[in-house]
């Protein structure tokens, strides 16, 4: 989110055609990262597929979500799914971990 409160998508060119995601993740924030120090963003936040251990102990997949904010405290929100037998797709409740770690907005940054 820009300082006039407009949502933007953003992405990035890596090498090869399929990079590794944390690749992918780190180009991204470090694109946000800058545009963050020169005062372009408020706000951000970038999603990407996950393993995740659950509160039961069990690792699913899930949606990854890490959002941040200038002014505020860095979130990682967690989606799990599964396939569903009919090939629907079922989706688990969000989890939400607070404070999450702040690699956009960073400190002294």
């Amino acid at each position: 989110m820009d300082q006039a409160g407009r949502i933007a998508l953003v992405g990035g060119m890596t090498d090869g055609e399929h990079p590794d995601s944390r690749s992918v993740i780190d180009l991204l924030e470090g694109g946000l990262r800058a545009s963050a120090q020169q005062g372009g963003i408020r706000a951000c936040g970038i999603c990407w597929d996950a393993l995740f251990t659950g509160p039961d102990g069990k690792k699913t997949d899930a949606i990854a979500l890490s959002l941040e904010h200038a002014a505020g405290d860095a979130t990682m929100v967690f989606r799990p799914y599964s396939k569903g037998r009919i090939g629907a797709w079922k989706f688990g409740d969000p989890v939400a971990t607070a404070p999450g770690e702040r690699r956009v907005f960073v400190r002294g940054g």
